[in-house]
């Protein structure tokens, strides 16, 4: 009996062993099925998680709060309605130029009537002081290709009010702005609406009871921005107030409207980080901004850099982004400001600056006075603030810790699962593999979009997309995602598909694909972590970008999701919670990174219509893309592996790129247009121009237009106006500095540049005059002295000759400009301007020779232009005859010049 049970109890165990090894090749075979008819709704899902998320990045970079109106507002909250008055008044006189009526006598009239109606209705416990300075000075500015800014009685509003307890103040905080505008631009964003913000808190603080004050704030109204800077020079040098200043605030725009936001602080004095981000409502701050902006890579330059450098006063710097089409053209009016954008910047503003006047770390920072902060904001939402000291550990034990994981993952394999398939250990192999995988693919995913930008280019159909955001998806994003997914498609195509086909053992196939999904995802991870560890050793604050790329998918996919939640090393029970998981782990730095790549694109798409002849915006452009696109799915690309059949994804792609690019090539997309206000921008400039030899002769003489487009199609798109088909391109120097009348010494941005001879312009009705005055010798050492006499801009440009050095002037030392023709001597670019000035400029210069030199050996040639930039002698007929038959897709800072140069020798 004891037998035939134990043999009963044997063909129990065998059929039950049969059934269950039955039961898991059908679960196997039926789990395959699912792969491969089921895994293409992670495409699906993976392309829903980035359109929403970029979806709502969009939307919140536009949010604003509503605008305040003056009936519901009580006299300690910011009106935007009020400070609209200002900003509509202001720009109601015109464009603003330095020297121009409109700048020096409307502007300033209207602001120091408001500023006196302010006073006479201000509480008793506020002191408030009111000065008009007309400051004169030099300074050097390596901005552009560097040049001397030398300037005259120009002016600056100052504003200070302090508590009646702590008048006269022995420490203040500075609100800047400034009232003047390029020619030919209202310039209501910039920068008129922070005046007329600046007004508005000023108002607040004045007669609000609760807005007390413990030390002083200082409002500067300054009158020579545009004059790159002139007038916060001449504040901060001169003015005796500035003595008290511990800190300021400085209000710019690259754009109109939108978002304000925080792009540069500093230098050191990490508190006033910490104090914008504890109190502004709405916080918008980028230290990766800072980065972008000191390294050059936009053509500008603010106030920000005159404090920090000649004050030595830490601030920050505060600007619009938004629309930076419309940026110092005729669009740049009060409509083009987005509704609630005055309201989201004064409130940010006024509490900022209450915030900093009251704060004994104004005084004395203590620990505060040093170091660097990272700051960022998420999505616009709040912000994360942290010292930079601080960021180096948290990024060195990031690092440290996630090296140490890799490194156990290659040497420790995981158990079997319920599935019976094993995920083998991370192989060096396999992961170099993996590695040289996904470089090849972001290479791809760069040269594609490289391919159509060098296509458009080519072929003369650049910036196509210039007025037509949305064919950047097209273009650009398509070919990146096509050049990635091709190279992971074809890997999985041709070396792992196959092995399924040729073994038979679909499983294993399958272990192999989550296997290679694997590899490629901590290939990410060890990218990511080699970049963190090489921005914190170069100490570059933005190296928060890839610690949120690195800690968030290692604390949730490899931490939660591989050692805690996965039942089994690659069943397909739970792809599900996988998936969730996994998006999971790169949410935070997908959100993040795609808000910013809205603010990326924001700022330097419009850029490109202003970036000079020598940048090619496509290619910029693609290669922007190209990185934006890499970095949002470095990590989600191992997804491909598990997705059975992409032909319907690829497709789509290559249709969109396709009808993309037909569309750019057929002339459909053209670049440029009025209606939605994306102007070709271009500089007019009608000169006369007269070159002098040594004997005082002269031996040369024209007239005509200067052409100088500020884009890289040049005149492509013009060739049927009239008056253009006429230019030839400038292909020679004339003289020094090329020998035509630069406003800026921008020789090496605009290196493009086209002249159409023409009658020349009235001189006789012009203000102008340059006399040599003397010239004298002692030894080897010759003095020239000048007499100027011209309008409110001029340019002088000298350049001394072989073996000759200048040695000094009235100016006082002066640095060499990069002039890429003189290559034998120096070149010096002088940029002059005056407020309001009735006698003449007179200057001297010295040289010597390193030798005694033969008689009638050049000495240096000199040139001066001067630059009618407002009223009636800014017109002729044949400027107004090229603007108008211009289309009204154009936009030309148009102006009169009359160029003289001379020779001389010894």
């Amino acid at each position: 009996m004891a037998d035939v049970r134990l043999r009963k109890g044997g063909l129990k165990s065998s059929l039950e062993s049969s059934e269950a090894e039955n039961k898991s090749y059908r679960n196997k075979e039926e789990l395959t099925v699912k792969e491969k008819r089921g895994y293409s709704w992670i495409f699906v899902s993976t392309l829903c998680f980035y359109g929403v998320i970029l979806g709502i990045s969009y939307l919140e970079s536009r949010s604003v709060p509503s605008p305040k109106r003056h009936v519901d507002s009580h006299i300690g909250e910011f009106s935007e309605e009020r400070a609209r008055v200002h900003l509509d008044a202001i720009t109601s006189f015109g464009p603003r130029p330095t020297g121009s009526v409109a700048n020096e006598i409307h502007t300033v009239k209207y602001i120091l009537d408001q500023v006196a109606n302010i006073k006479l209705s201000a509480k008793k416990s506020v002191v408030i002081e009111v000065d008009v300075q007309k400051p004169s000075g030099t300074f050097f500015l390596d901005f552009l290709d560097g040049f001397t800014s030398h300037y005259y009685n120009i002016t600056n509003i100052v504003v200070r009010v302090s508590p009646v307890k702590n008048s006269p103040p022995e420490h203040s905080v500075l609100i800047n702005a400034h009232f003047d505008s390029v020619p030919n631009s209202p310039g209501a964003s910039d920068d008129a609406v922070s005046c007329a913000t600046m007004l508005e808190i000023l108002r607040v603080m004045a007669q609000c009871p609760a807005a007390n004050l413990t030390h002083a704030v200082i409002f500067l109204f300054n009158g020579a921005e545009e004059n790159v800077l002139q007038a916060s020079h001449g504040f901060i040098t001169q003015h005796p107030w500035t003595k008290s200043i511990r800190a300021f605030v400085n209000l710019e725009a690259a754009g109109a409207g939108g978002k304000e936001i925080v792009f540069q602080t500093g230098p050191e004095h990490p508190w006033l980080v910490k104090a914008y981000t504890e109190v502004a409502p709405y916080p918008s701050a980028q230290v990766i901004g800072q980065e972008i902006f000191q390294n050059g890579l936009i053509p500008s330059d603010t106030d920000f850099r005159i404090f920090r450098d000649h004050g030595n006063i830490p601030g920050i710097d505060i600007a619009y982004h938004t629309n930076g089409y419309v940026y110092h053209t005729y669009y740049d009016t009060p409509a083009a400001i987005t509704p609630g954008s005055i309201q989201r910047a004064g409130e940010n503003v006024l509490t900022v600056v209450m915030e900093m006047a009251n704060s004994p770390l104004l005084t004395d920072p203590g620990e505060y006075r040093h170091g660097a902060m990272v700051f960022f904001d998420f999505m616009g939402l709040f912000m994360v603030h942290y010292p930079e000291r601080i960021g180096v550990i948290i990024n060195g034990i990031t690092f440290i810790f996630t090296v140490a994981l890799i490194a156990k993952k290659m040497f420790i394999s995981r158990k079997k699962g319920e599935g019976g398939m094993q995920v083998n250990r991370i192989s060096i192999t396999s992961l170099l593999s993996s590695f040289g995988i996904l470089l090849l693919s972001w290479v791809a995913g760069l040269t594609f979009p490289l391919t159509v930008a060098a296509i458009l280019t080519t072929s003369g159909h650049s910036l196509t997309w210039f007025c037509r955001p949305y064919l950047i998806a097209g273009l650009f994003v398509s070919p990146v995602l096509l050049g990635i997914g091709s190279v992971h498609c074809l890997v999985k195509h041709v070396t792992l598909l196959p092995k399924e086909k040729s073994s038979g053992d679909k499983t294993n196939a399958l272990t192999q694909l989550w296997q290679q999904e694997t590899n490629v995802f901590y290939s990410s991870l060890i990218i990511w972590t080699g970049l963190l560890g090489v921005m914190t050793y170069y100490n570059l604050a933005s190296a928060h970008l890839p610690l949120l790329w690195v800690i968030f998918p290692l604390c949730i996919r490899v931490f939660i999701w591989e050692n805690m939640l996965r039942k089994n090393s690659c069943g397909t029970g739970n792809i599900v919670q996988f998936l969730i998981m996994y998006l999971s782990s790169v949410l935070v730095p997908v959100c993040f990174t795609s808000y910013s790549c809205v603010t990326v694109l924001d700022l330097f798409m419009p850029i490109m219509g202003r970036s000079g002849s020598q940048t090619i915006p496509d290619v910029f452009i693609a290669v922007i893309v190209a990185i934006l696109v890499i970095v949002l799915t470095s990590y989600l690309v191992s997804l491909l592996y598990l997705m059975r059949n992409m032909n319907w994804a690829g497709l789509f792609l290559c249709a969109l790129t396709f009808l993309s690019i037909s569309i750019s090539l057929s002339g459909l997309a053209f670049p440029y247009s009025a209606e939605k206000q994306c102007p070709k921008r271009f500089f007019y400039q009608h000169i006369v121009r007269t070159f002098h030899g040594m004997d005082g002769s002269v031996v040369k003489k024209d007239s005509g237009i200067w052409l100088n487009p500020l884009d890289y199609n040049g005149i492509t798109h013009l060739k049927d106006v009239p008056l253009i088909k006429q230019a030839k391109q400038v292909m020679t120097d004339d003289g020094v500095y090329q020998g035509f009348p630069y406003y800026l010494p921008a020789r090496n941005l605009f290196k493009k540049s086209f002249y159409i001879p023409g009658p020349p312009p009235d001189v006789r009705s012009l203000l102008w005059d340059c006399k040599l005055l003397s010239r004298t010798q002692e030894g080897r050492t010759f003095r020239f002295t000048f007499l100027i006499k011209g309008p409110d801009h001029m340019t002088v440009y000298f350049s001394t000759a072989q073996e000759v050095y200048f040695l000094s002037s009235s100016l006082g030392h002066l640095e060499s400009t990069d002039d890429p023709s003189h290559t034998h001597g120096t070149t010096y670019f002088i940029y002059y301007s005056h407020g309001t000035r009735t006698v003449p400029w007179e200057f001297w210069v010295e040289f010597q020779v390193e030798r005694d030199l033969p008689k009638n050996s050049p000495l240096m040639d000199l040139a001066v232009a001067a630059h009618f930039l407002n009223g009636e002698q800014s017109r002729t007929p044949f400027l107004n005859q090229l603007i108008k038959e211009s289309p009204d897709w154009v936009f030309a800072h148009s102006w009169v010049n009359v160029y003289e140069s001379w020779s001389f020798g010894v």
